[in-house]
């Protein structure tokens, strides 16, 4: 079990007792605000820790601060964090780098061919980010995780600011690259539950504790089957009792606040 405290009010804000993930699956994390979503990933890659003695997170064996140390975590941000004085191709290298793994022709081929999956024009490779629209930046973080070969990668509201059409693009594209490239295990922060449907495997709904800072904070844990994930499967009846159910199935007291 594992307990995370707002220092600052002296209450709990988390209690997850056990959470399982099977490898490679694709988990949306939603909650009303406050929830403790963020601070949930913030935990499972290292960045925070549990505030329970003896509270254990077990990544493939191994702790979060090891998967991080040799390049096997990614963390990607809401705001995607690109260093301005490198180019977008450098920018997508910039794992590899850090680990010290040498940089050479294949890397650089690997790192072309990542930009052009995320369906940028070849000449954006050689870019700095003052060029990027916020779009376009996402999608180097997506490249920069492709290239990374991370075996779990944690997503914090990534699309969040993009306009619909381009997040149900990115949405589809990172679920098509993961299946064919990554193979990573994804979880991901999310207010929209069309964006949850489509890209997870499993949707995890958070609410906030009581007073008493009792119970659990998994409200919600939902399977989601979808036969295909196109843009064409929003317009299903399939998808829209997906739908029906995360929003009947939100805590009841924030499902107003709930960006559909």
């Amino acid at each position: 079990m594992f307990l995370r405290e707002n220092h600052d009010r002296h209450r709990a804000v988390l209690r997850v007792s056990r959470l399982t993930i099977e490898e490679r699956m694709i988990v949306a994390i939603m909650g009303p605000t406050g929830c403790g979503k963020t601070t949930l990933l913030k935990l499972l890659c290292g960045l925070d820790q549990p505030s329970i003695p003896g509270s254990r997170i077990d990544l493939f064996g191994d702790s979060p601060q090891t998967l991080r140390r040799t390049g096997q975590m990614n963390f990607s941000f809401q705001a995607p964090v690109l260093l301005p004085w490198l180019t977008v191709r450098d920018n997508v290298l910039l794992p590899l780098a850090l680990r010290g793994q040498p940089v050479e022709q294949a890397e650089q081929i690997a790192a072309n061919r990542a930009i052009s999956m995320v369906r940028l024009d070849h000449n954006v490779a050689d870019f700095y980010p003052d060029r990027l629209s916020s779009g376009m930046a996402s999608r180097v973080a997506v490249a920069q995780a492709v290239t990374s070969g991370c075996r779990i990668l944690m997503m914090d509201e990534v699309f969040g600011t993009l306009d619909e059409v381009t997040r149900v693009e990115l949405d589809i594209k990172l679920r098509e690259i993961n299946e064919s490239d990554m193979q990573a295990t994804i979880l991901f922060v999310t207010h929209s539950i069309e964006e949850a449907v489509l890209l997870a495997d499993r949707v995890i709904i958070l609410d906030t504790l009581p007073d008493d800072c009792s119970g659990e904070s998994i409200a919600v844990d939902l399977p989601i089957a979808l036969n295909t994930r196109d843009s064409s499967v929003r317009y299903t009846s399939e998808f829209r009792r997906y739908k029906e159910l995360i929003e009947m199935s939100f805590p009841r007291h924030n499902r107003a606040g709930v960006r559909q």
